[in-house]
């Protein structure tokens, strides 16, 4: 492990601040499009565009790499993602908005390909679970402190912008200055979406359903939270807690669901998940019941963040190891598309019946997960405990993530990195890009 973090630890420092760019994003632009009078559907339509462009971002990112090389690629999409936030504060204008969060989901995509492929090709079997455990507590750190930056001004001044802007432009100094040699560019993604429903029913609609929560969630519970009273650092604290929820849950349900049917995990998810979104939805709750609140986004997290990477274990138990990749890769695209979904359909609903509409939609999502965990058990007998792969969580960043996995790699095919002195990568001639 000292010599991985020795020669990508940079690489790590850059995913971490880059996440927590774009979690401060994530915060900040639903409560400034309220003040700057966007409607709740132009709200919805911001979390959309970004998924639609992280969504091209992970289909077109393979043949850019490799047209042009890894840092070139890297160098492009970073100038590009500096320049959408400060973008936004120039142009308080729905459509602008919309076409920015597009780009900046397109450029996120990519950049993760460029990082990740990285890490992949430096970590051995020997420690990829290591790695991926570490990568997910980056991603879950990264998106709460990203929120907490909010605290540091007033919404309505341009200087939160900027900080997301600086985040971006720092991310990019690491992966344009490595000297480590450049990785394998990605394959193409492989979509086969009828054989991934085929092969896992509940994995395949339960990330659908996690898309459709989750792309609602992260656009618009901001407009939920200020509608109960409280105020910007309400909201960096109510994201915080569900992000402390996910990190409480997701290895401690991830290896109970190495012992037991995975879909009964899942649909204890899907319960946790809905009784607490109606919770939040039904309890009139304000700033005065504030750590009601929390306690309430802390279940809500416990419930929700983990069904995604259960969901790919349970994939995973019905695959070879040579098709795990493709099937992390759908299951994300599969996720996407819901994410696409969610904030439209629950920015038309809280229009109409409020900002509550939000955690009502969830809770309802969730109750369908988990009775279709339930109903599949029924239809479907569970893969001995033996014949299972560990659990083995894979971030929502890039398709590339998948390869992160220990279960992708057979044993002695990675390089011996670790046999290598850290130096070597870190003093190793840059490749020349033709």
């Amino acid at each position: 492990m000292r010599v991985f973090f020795a020669a990508c630890g940079t690489l790590l420092f850059s995913a971490f601040v880059l996440l927590a760019g774009s979690g401060l994003m994530f915060g900040l632009l639903p409560l400034r499009a309220r003040v700057d009078g966007f409607s709740d559907a132009s709200i919805g339509l911001l979390g959309s565009a970004y998924f639609v462009g992280m969504l091209l971002g992970c289909l077109v990112a393979p043949t850019m790499i490799r047209s042009v090389g890894h840092i070139r690629v890297y160098a492009a999409v970073a100038a590009l993602s500096t320049a959408m936030p400060l973008g936004h504060a120039l142009f308080p204008e729905p459509v602008a908005w919309a076409l920015m969060r597009a780009t900046s989901g397109f450029c996120l995509a990519v950049a993760f390909a460029i990082i990740e492929s990285w890490l992949n090709e430096r970590a051995t079997n020997t420690i990829r679970g290591a790695v991926l455990a570490f990568y997910n507590i980056i991603n879950f750190g990264a998106m709460a402190f990203g929120q907490q930056l909010m605290r540091l001004y007033q919404i309505e001044g341009f200087q939160l912008f900027s900080i997301a802007a600086i985040l971006v432009a720092i991310a990019a100094v690491p992966v344009a200055l490595t000297r480590t040699v450049a990785p394998t560019p990605p394959e193409t993604v492989n979509l086969r979406p009828i054989w991934l429903f085929r092969l896992s029913p509940v994995a395949f609609v339960g990330c659908l359903g996690v898309g459709l929560v989750n792309g609602a969630f992260w656009s618009l519970s901001p407009v939920f939270v200020t509608a109960r009273g409280l105020d910007t650092a309400g909201v960096a604290d109510f994201f915080s807690a569900v992000v402390l929820g996910g990190v409480i849950a997701l290895f401690p349900l991830g290896r109970l669901s190495d012992r037991i049917d995975r879909r009964i995990v899942l649909a204890a998810c899907g319960a946790i998940g809905a009784a607490s979104g109606l919770v939040l939805a039904l309890v009139s709750a304000g700033p005065s019941e504030y750590w009601l609140l929390l306690g309430l986004a802390v279940a809500f997290g416990i419930g929700a963040m983990p069904l995604y990477a259960i969901g790919g274990a349970n994939a995973n138990d019905y695959a070879q190891t040579h098709e795990l990749v493709d099937v992390a890769t759908g299951l994300l695209l599969v996720y996407t598309l819901g994410a696409i979904c969610g904030p439209l359909i629950v920015s038309l609903a809280m229009g109409r019946f409020g900002a509550d509409a939000l955690f009502v939609f969830t809770a309802v999502v969730h109750l369908l997960c988990a009775a279709y965990a339930l109903w599949r058990i029924t239809r479907r007998a569970a893969i001995d405990v033996d014949d299972r792969d560990p659990f083995a969580p894979t971030p929502r960043t890039s398709p590339v993530a998948a390869e992160l996995s220990p279960l992708v790699h057979e044993e002695g095919d990675a390089e011996a990195v670790a046999e290598e002195p850290a130096d070597e990568h870190l003093n190793a001639e840059p490749v020349e890009v033709r």
